[in-house]
């Protein structure tokens, strides 16, 4: 800029060709005794910030049920972050150790084992059912056979009788899930036995817990 105006050499010298057109389009009014300074156009009040630069890079997911109740401000974000994780695929089970040549493992959790698959561990394996069933059984939740993603969902478009309801219809997947995944790894790591008892136990006492903080 020379006295408030493109200096039209230096500007075709030194920017792209393709975006010359596109600088000189743009009409600068020069404020006498002030310093320049840079204006971030994404704020209204032209000050940079770090969301706002994220809006535009971030590749923004569309909300949905599934990924809203998968999420709750009173249960545990490990309860959460591990169905999260699990419905990505991003657990240490056959599927992922086949991709650096590892056999297929037997599964650690059921009498009659299947492979170790998230798909088996936590929906499909006769241990997996088992526990889905006794739950479900009690609030009348149909037990036929679905994936783990329309099973869960299939828990949280269940009509609900008041919020403590709802609670219970959402968190009971959450914890499910968490407490399976704690008796296979009990069972591979630290050598116990797996327990269809423990894991219903455990899954009561994670629900009366949340219940007591709500």
């Amino acid at each position: 800029m020379e006295d408030g105006q493109w200096n039209i050499r230096k500007v075709s010298q030194l920017a792209p060709h393709e975006q010359v057109q596109k600088i000189f389009s743009f009409q600068i009014q020069q404020q006498q005794g002030q310093q320049d300074q840079a204006v971030w156009t994404l704020n209204s009040n032209g000050i940079f910030s770090i969301s706002s630069a994220w809006n535009i890079i971030r590749e923004a997911r569309e909300k949905t049920k599934f990924n809203t109740y998968t999420w709750h401000k009173s249960i545990p974000f490990k309860c959460c972050f591990l169905l999260w994780r699990t419905i990505r695929g991003k657990l240490p089970t056959n599927e992922k150790l086949a991709n650096f040549g590892v056999g297929p493992n037997r599964c650690y959790c059921c009498y009659s084992p299947g492979f170790d698959t998230i798909e088996h561990t936590f929906n499909s394996g006769p241990f997996a059912r088992n526990i889905w069933r006794n739950f479900a059984a009690s609030l009348g939740i149909q037990t036929d056979p679905l994936p783990l993603r329309n099973n869960i969902l299939r828990w949280w478009n269940t009509n609900h009788n008041n919020e403590a309801h709802k609670l219970i219809l959402q968190s009971t997947p959450i914890f499910i899930c968490w407490n399976l995944w704690k008796n296979r790894c009990s069972k591979k790591y630290g050598g116990k036995q797996s327990s269809m008892a423990r894991v219903r136990h455990l899954v009561m006492l994670d629900t009366f817990k949340l219940l007591q903080t709500t």
